[in-house]
């Protein structure tokens, strides 16, 4: 829950460019808390948003390190809200090899 204000307040305050990006990238961010890694379709068609806006918004919370893009690729890209991941790691070991 303080990672999710931090992150509402941090979009809150930052210098977009309107208030359609600043809806854009609140609702993307509630779509990353129930699926916290998203290719850009996929969280186009959860938050009801073109293609379009959903890449430009992923690619506007990296730039903000709210997500994290992790393919490296033009296409197919996967996008991972990193910090949420690790909160819900803590105290977890991890499988034997």
């Amino acid at each position: 829950l303080a990672l999710s204000e931090a992150h509402r307040r941090a979009l809150r305050e930052a210098k977009l460019p309107g208030r359609s990006q600043a809806t854009t990238l609140l609702a993307l961010l509630d779509v990353l808390h129930r699926q916290p890694v998203l290719s850009i379709a996929l969280a186009a068609e959860r938050a009801g948003m073109t293609f379009p806006t959903a890449a430009k918004g992923l690619e506007a919370l990296q730039g903000l390190g709210i997500v994290r893009e992790t393919t490296g690729k033009q296409r197919g890209r996967l996008y991972v809200y990193h910090q949420y991941l690790d909160i819900l790691a803590e105290g977890t070991e991890p499988f034997p090899p």
